[in-house]
Parts: C-alpha cells; structure tokens; sequence
C-alpha cells in the first residue's frame, strides 16, 4: 500500500483515511496523482470549500474516484462543477489506459472480468469490450 499512503502524506488536506482505498493498480498511478494535484489547485481558490476522498479503486475495468465535500454544495456551483469534471476525465482516462503499465489501453473482458490493458498486458483470453 505504499501508493496510497505515499497519496495521503502528499495530499493530506483532501485525503483522511486511506482505509477505505483499495490499492491502485500501478498503471493508474500518473493519473490519480494528476487528478489529485488538479483537485488541490482548484480548490485552492475556494478556502471554504474541503474535498475529502472516500475512495479509490478499479471497477469493471475502470478508476473510480469517490469523494464528497465539505460542506455540501449545490451541485450547479462552478466549483462543484469543475471538480466533477475533473474526476469525470480521469475516469474515463482510464478506460484507455493500461492499468498494468500506463501505456494506451483497451478496455477488455475475459472470463467474467473486465481490465483496461494494452496488447502487452491482455490475458490471452481477453477481448475488447
């Protein structure tokens, strides 16, 4: 668990339990901490405002970023706008990144599962989803 504690010492303000984290796979690393570091300058316009990760994984092949702030705002604020936006394109980032290496991936299903991976790193019995 060495990225996410890594994330919470980084990014302690918005980060308060990293319990609730499930490890990360290695090839969305460059793209949390991007999307970390894009949250912390736009909030940083915004001192009332506190975003707090809940949490972090992969599901059906793709980053999910959970969070709420602090205090709750109105959906339609630019703020909250902008940082959903923020979260939106990285998830969908990870659709088309490899999660083993980082490298240009596919979403593909195998067995039952799904993984973003590039031709490198797809299971032998995986396709494009």
């Amino acid at each position: 668990m060495a990225f996410t504690a890594e994330l919470c010492q980084t990014f302690a303000p918005i980060i308060q339990d990293a319990t609730t984290f499930e490890e990360v796979p290695v090839g969305w690393h460059r793209l949390v901490e991007d999307l970390m570091a894009r949250l912390v300058t736009t909030l940083a316009g915004e001192p009332g405002i506190r975003l707090i990760v809940r949490q972090i994984k992969e599901k059906f092949g793709g980053l999910r970023f959970y969070y709420r702030l602090a205090p709750e705002i109105d959906r339609e604020n630019p703020t909250a706008k902008a940082i959903r936006a923020l979260v939106d394109e990285a998830e969908s980032k990870s659709l088309h990144t490899c999660d083993t290496c980082g490298s240009a991936g596919l979403l593909r299903e195998g067995s039952g599962w799904y993984a973003t991976r590039c031709d490198e790193h797809a299971d032998r019995d995986m396709q494009p989803a």
